[in-house]
C-alpha cells in the first residue's frame, strides 16, 4: 500500500508516491492556476493508478496548499494564484476521484513536519522551518508537536513579519513583509532596483533565481548585490524569530534555499551577529531535498489517516 503526496506551490506542483517515507516516483507539474492545477494533478495520479508500483495500490493521500488551512483541512485565505481553491472541501473532492482518504494542510507546516520526521529537523526540540520559494512560509515543531490552532494561523505566517513598514507592498496588503523583500515573486523588483546601481550586468531583466545565483557565483556585480540583499533579509527574519521562539534548529527549504551551498556560511554569520548573544544562535541547516519537504510531511499525514505510526 502506498500514499500520494502533492504540494501545490506558486510555480509548480510537486507530486510523489511513497511507501512509508520512501519515494517510489515523483513529478513536478508547472503551475497553471488553481483549478487547472487540480486537473493536472488528477490526470497524473490517475496515470499512476493505472500503472501501480510493486508496493501496491494507493491507500491515502495528502495535499499541501499555499494558504491558511484551518483545523478542518479547508483553506480559508490565500494571497496568491490559487484563490479559486479557498473555502472548498478539497479533501472530499480529491478523495472523491482518488477513492481514498485525503489529508490537507498548509504547505509550510507540511514542510516543517517533513523535515522533522525525515529531514534536517530530526531530533530538534524547537524546530523552525522557513520555506523560501515563490513566497516565504514558516512552521514550528515544539517537542515533537507541529503547532497549529483552529483558524490555521499559528506558526505559518513568518513570511509576513513586517521588517520595513515603509517598504514595498506585500500580497497581504501591508508593506515591507519578509516575503515582499526576499521571496521569488519579489525578485524582479530587487533586480530592477539593484540594476540602477550596478551596471553593466549579464543578467536579463527577469533572470529567475537560478540565474541570479549563477551570476553571483561567477562574479557578476548585480548577481552578487541581489543575492546579498536576499540573504540579509533572511538573516533578519531568522533573528527575529529567534528572539520570540528560541529555536534550537532552523531548517531552510524551498526553491530559493537551493542557493545554500553559496550563502549558508554568510547567513550563519549574519544571524549570529543579530541575535541577543552567540548562545541564542540556532543550528542552521538546509533540507536534504529543498523540493520534497512538504510532500514528505503530507505523506506522513496520509499514513496517519490509515492508523500508521
Amino acid at each position: 500500500m502506498t500514499v500520494i503526496a502533492a504540494d501545490i506551490g506558486g510555480s509548480s506542483t510537486k507530486v510523489a508516491e511513497l511507501d512509508g517515507l520512501r519515494v517510489l516516483r515523483a513529478s513536478r507539474l508547472p503551475h497553471r492556476g488553481g483549478e487547472a492545477d487540480l486537473d493536472a494533478l488528477e490526470a497524473l495520479v490517475r496515470s499512476w493508478q493505472d500503472d501501480p508500483t510493486p508496493a501496491g495500490p494507493v491507500a491515502a493521500a495528502g495535499l499541501a496548499l499555499p494558504g491558511v488551512v484551518d483545523a478542518t483541512g479547508v483553506m480559508r485565505s490565500v494571497h496568491d494564484k490559487v484563490g479559486s481553491l479557498v473555502d472548498r472541501d478539497l479533501a472530499g473532492e480529491v478523495g472523491g476521484w482518488l477513492g481514498v482518504p485525503v489529508a490537507v494542510d498548509n504547505d509550510a507546516r507540511a514542510a516543517g513536519w517533513g523535515e522533522y520526521v525525515a529531514g534536517a529537523g530530526q531530533g530538534a526540540e524547537v524546530l523552525l522551518t522557513l520555506t523560501l520559494g515563490t513566497g516565504v512560509g514558516s512552521s514550528l515543531v515544539v517537542g515533537g508537536v507541529a503547532l497549529r490552532d483552529g483558524p490555521g494561523h499559528r506558526g505559518v505566517l513568518g513570511g509576513h513579519q513586517q521588517l520595513l513598514p515603509e517598504g514595498p507592498a506585500c500580497t497581504c496588503g501591508r508593506h515591507g513583509c519578509l516575503e515582499a523583500l526576499a521571496s521569488g515573486w519579489a525578485l524582479p523588483r530587487v533586480v530592477a532596483e539593484r540594476r540602477e546601481h550596478h551596471p553593466p550586468s549579464s543578467l536579463p531583466d527577469d533572470p529567475g533565481f537560478a540565474r541570479v545565483v549563477e551570476g553571483a557565483v561567477t562574479g557578476d556585480p548585480l548577481g552578487r548585490a541581489v543575492l546579498d540583499e536576499l540573504v540579509g533579509w533572511w538573516a533578519v527574519g531568522i533573528a527575529n524569530a529567534c528572539a520570540v521562539v528560541g529555536p534550537d534548529r532552523v531548517v531552510l527549504t524551498g526553491g530559493l534555499a537551493s542557493a545554500a551551498p553559496h550563502v549558508l556560511d554568510d547567513l550563519r554569520r549574519r544571524v549570529e551577529a543579530l541575535v541577543w548573544e552567540p548562545s541564542a544562535a540556532p543550528d542552521l541547516r538546509v533540507a536534504p531535498d529543498v523540493w520534497a519537504s512538504a510532500t514528505l510531511g503530507m505523506a506522513d499525514h496520509a499514513r496517519h489517516l490509515l492508523g500508521k505510526d
